[in-house]
């Protein structure tokens, strides 16, 4: 039975024999509302006693607007602070654009094709356990700990190993969430992918020349026989391997039906990689965020550093927002669960 609504007149709503009164949400609004007031004033008064240890609202609003205005943040880093502010930023976005292209690529691989999830499925698990800061020191010597490098004859301003340390924090966190979908939808989805006759002809040959192949892109990439570039050509020919006689399996049922699982694990994978920007620059002092938080902390610049933490939560909250309203628009073609 349809449920109805009605309007009484008077602005509240009639729905189902209940009445909603429109001013609900707005009790709710001043309940948070009155929290960040408390909290702002609690932290003023205490922050008054011990300025060296809380700070102070007021004060960590006046430094973070005189950071975003600075012209020079350090004296021993060129760049205003929306310079270092784009160093980090842009960091983020290509470690992103590399791990999603990785992530997708193995967790497709993974999900679909048996013989990838018996070779890397328990090797990625391991390197997922250990804590990423295991990683410094060899990743250190392969990547350097300069702010920018060349590729392809062209000078990129972005340190590498920033990037590289995206790449491990979100990486192998997409290709799980893919794999898990594809996974999934190729257990659900068998028998009709079957009955409507998008079979793979695809023999356990080719997935093992697939698979060595995939190994020696990344263990070439890695060890500097291939450039970044001729890594990903060669990555993007293994998987053209792989697809060309799936391709109906893969555009008809796996790639649409991947996405929403894809999107959450991309969502998490931000957070994360914005994470991983901030302790690599932290970890290494290159020019970023991460560095000025380095060098608040040792001034024993307390305004400073709880202006940056707030403008990193300003920050994630936008890119959470973000990845969330994609999310969202990607999966609105799914059914609504009752």
């Amino acid at each position: 039975m349809a449920e109805t609504s009605t309007d009484s007149g008077d602005g509240a709503v009639q729905t189902g024999g209940e009445t909603r009164s429109p001013f609900r949400i707005s009790r709710v609004r001043i309940l948070q509302l009155t929290g960040v007031v408390v909290f702002l004033g609690l932290w003023e008064v205490f922050g008054a006693r011990k300025p060296e240890w809380y700070s102070q609202p007021s004060l960590t609003l006046a430094e973070l607007w005189r950071l975003l205005g600075a012209e020079q943040v350090l004296p021993y880093i060129e760049g205003s602070f929306p310079v270092l502010l784009m160093k980090s930023m842009g960091a983020l976005l290509i470690g992103m654009v590399l791990s999603f292209i990785v992530g997708v690529t193995l967790g497709f691989l993974i999900g679909r094709y048996r013989v990838f999830r018996v070779a890397l499925d328990p090797y990625l698990a391991a390197v997922y356990s250990v804590p990423r800061v295991a990683f410094v020191p060899i990743m250190v010597i392969w990547f350097g700990i300069a702010d920018n490098f060349l590729a392809a004859g062209v000078e990129i301003p972005f340190s590498r190993f920033v990037i590289a340390s995206v790449v491990v924090a979100c990486s192998v966190l997409i290709a799980f969430s893919t794999a898990a979908g594809v996974h999934e939808l190729m257990k659900e989805y068998n028998e009709i992918s079957y009955a409507f006759n998008l079979r793979s002809g695809k023999g356990v040959v080719e997935e093992w020349v697939g698979a060595v192949l995939l190994v020696v892109t990344f263990l070439g990439t890695a060890a500097g026989w291939l450039s970044l570039i001729q890594g990903l050509v060669l990555l993007f020919g293994t998987v053209g391997l792989l697809v060309a006689r799936d391709r109906h399996m893969f555009l008809k049922i796996l790639l649409p039906g991947a996405v929403p699982f894809l999107a959450t694990g991309l969502r998490i994978a931000v957070q994360r990689g914005l994470i991983a920007v901030i302790v690599a620059e932290f970890l290494i002092g290159v020019p970023g965020l991460g560095f000025v938080i380095r060098d608040a902390r040792a001034a024993y610049h307390t305004d400073r550093l709880f202006a940056m933490a707030l403008l990193l939560m300003v920050i994630g909250g936008i890119m959470i927002t973000i990845t969330k309203a994609v999310e969202s628009r990607l999966s609105s073609w799914r059914p609504k669960a009752f």
